[in-house]
């Protein structure tokens, strides 16, 4: 009666040896791999399902938390320039299990599929456009939603509120692309022709990290490997978007728009932003001269 249990015990520590003899493996053979599955640990551990919809010729991939509820706007969530879906695991980790949240993958970023180079305009209205067409087919223009974004995302996040305002019922922006009163050095090194957001090297995805990060952390070499590689395939694209939509009037494009967006809005930024803007109290008064319903929040 004792043989059963005696063997499990005994063979317990010997199939843990061989799970993490496993991952090992995977962490120095195949760190690509390794990373995909610590972020697919991340959307479980979130309270994310990873999903795909279909409209025509567009395939969306997106990450779903919760259920649409009618006493309070689902939030439709838009990542920043060569991110993807992932960059919402930790907010949504701190987002109450009642509420719907959708985070989607801009067309050429992650799961999503897009046009062939040349083939499609990749400016803010036509990202914020196809957006509008996942919202459609997902269900989400019967009531109103919370759009929310971040950096490039935020910048499409207040267009897409501006194009469609009876769809919209809040609007939330942080850090959104836009030209700014005090400029970073990103900006400047950006119009010179290098985008550290599409890093070749591990060392470049290194300096990427710790650039959209206030808490630097040294990343291990096999993960930046892995991260490198997973990236990789798109680059092409991202140097696409990048050099079609860097042009002053794209800079522009969220202020002269702003004026459209008549709903609740709310834009967050932190003081010590490496990317966007630098520390500047004159930034508070330029926004709030630009976008009148905006309650703003700026981190010190």
């Amino acid at each position: 009666m004792m043989v059963f249990p005696i063997a499990v015990v005994i063979a317990c520590p010997a199939v843990l040896v061989l799970a993490a003899s496993s991952f090992a493996v995977i962490y120095l053979l195949l760190p690509a791999t390794f990373f995909k599955m610590y972020m697919r640990l991340s959307h479980w551990r979130a309270g994310f399902t990873i999903k795909t919809i279909k409209k025509g010729e567009w395939t969306f991939c997106y990450a779903e938390k919760g259920q649409p509820d009618p006493n309070q706007p689902s939030m439709l969530c838009f990542h920043g320039f060569t991110a993807s879906k992932d960059q919402w695991v930790p907010i949504a980790q701190g987002v109450p299990k009642d509420v719907h949240i959708i985070a989607l993958d801009m067309p050429g970023h992650g799961g999503t599929s897009r046009k062939e180079i040349g083939k499609d305009d990749v400016g803010i209205h036509t990202l914020a456009r196809q957006a509008h067409i996942f919202a459609e087919v997902k269900g989400l223009t019967k009531d109103k939603i919370h759009v929310v974004g971040a950096s490039l995302g935020g910048a499409i996040a207040g267009i897409y509120a501006s194009m469609y305002p009876d769809e919209v019922a809040m609007v939330s922006m942080l850090c959104p692309a836009m030209k700014t009163p005090v400029e970073t050095a990103f900006m400047h090194e950006l119009r010179d022709g290098t985008c550290h957001l599409i890093p070749e090297t591990p060392e470049e995805v290194q300096h990427m990290i710790g650039m959209c990060m206030y808490n630097k952390a040294k990343i291990p070499k096999q993960i930046l490997k892995g991260i490198l590689e997973i990236r990789k395939p798109y680059n092409e694209y991202f140097n696409y978007i990048y050099k079609e939509n860097l042009h002053e009037e794209n800079e522009e494009l969220l202020a002269n728009e702003s004026h459209k967006i008549t709903m609740p809005s709310q834009l967050i930024w932190g003081a010590h932003d490496e990317v966007n803007i630098k520390r500047s109290i004159s930034m508070y008064f330029y926004i709030h001269t630009i976008i009148h319903y905006t309650y703003i929040i700026v981190t010190f």
